[in-house]
């Protein structure tokens, strides 16, 4: 009798101990929700969702990956020290690569027994992967049939208490719909913020350039406001004489006229002579390392 009593005590100390584990879940996906839809800044909202994502998974670390179309790379934010460093992977490169790839759910007990698994990262920062929890955020769409694409992907690493689960993988698929939400609204807030700041930039320029004396004057205005409107550290415009194929003259933001002068600029080197021979603009986001 006693035996059947300890059993039947042990299978309702299991069941409350998952109640308790459901009630908490659902109590932090809506304070989860509550978060993300006060969030409308992109970075911001990327440090959110993995510091609350993390926490709700027991898990050691956490990234949130932006699919980037055009590059064909994944790109996140993450807090490093006093600064935010932005971070980029190929698409197929890597478990988060490979679900960008393909949308699966991944749930990878040993990281290093998974041949898809990149141990890069983790030979330049010292830290060791274990377990792998990763899946794909796609877009919100209107009815169940059809299948939004795949705008990020969610990678959870290293279960404190053991190896992710099938209620983990649930778990994490119901969190996938809010972020997605999430990230859509962040993105539409983001077009209308640039759109507002584009037009605040044009009313300024004019209501500037109308009371500029000379071209000098006019195209040192310019380059004075680029910088606060576009959120750059600087500015440069260099007029060019076709004739002599020389620039000019050059304008800057913050630095002496004479200084700037006596800078060689050669017309057909560099990035600035990529513009000039195309005739197009000229994209690079890590100008140090960039072949031009």
């Amino acid at each position: 009798m006693g035996s059947k009593e300890e059993n039947l005590q042990e299978q309702v100390t299991t069941l409350k101990n998952q109640l308790d584990r459901k009630v908490n879940e659902m109590h932090s996906m809506q304070q989860i929700g509550k978060t993300l839809s006060s969030v409308l800044d992109r970075d911001r909202l990327l440090i959110l969702i993995m510091d609350e994502v993390t926490r709700l998974m027991n898990a050691e670390r956490g990234t949130l990956y932006i699919v980037d179309e055009e590059q064909g790379e994944l790109w996140s934010k993450i807090a490093q020290k006093a600064e935010i460093k932005e971070i980029r992977l190929k698409i197929g490169v890597g478990i988060a690569g490979h679900v960008a790839k393909t949308g699966e759910v991944i749930n990878i007990h040993d990281a290093y027994k998974d041949k898809r698994f990149d141990p890069t990262t983790d030979k330049k920062t010292g830290y060791h992967t274990r377990s792998i929890l990763c899946m794909a955020i796609r877009e919100p769409v209107k009815t169940e049939k059809q299948q939004g694409k795949i705008i990020a992907v969610l990678q959870i690493l290293n279960k404190k208490d053991g190896i992710f689960t099938a209620d983990d993988e649930d778990l994490l698929m119901s969190l996938g719909s809010q972020i997605a939400i999430s990230l859509v609204n962040s993105r539409l807030y983001g077009v209308l913020d640039n759109k507002a700041k584009e037009l605040n930039l044009l009313f300024n320029l004019e209501k500037e350039l109308s009371r500029a004396f000379d071209v000098d004057d006019m195209l040192q205005k310019v380059v004075n406001m680029i910088p606060g409107a576009l959120n750059v550290e600087h500015c440069l415009i260099c007029l060019l004489d076709k004739d002599n194929e020389k620039f000019t003259s050059r304008f800057a933001d913050h630095i002496n006229k004479e200084a700037l002068m006596s800078v060689p600029f050669v017309v057909h080197k560099g990035i600035i002579g990529q513009v000039m021979k195309k005739k197009s603009g000229y994209v690079s986001n890590d100008a140090g390392r960039d072949k031009h």
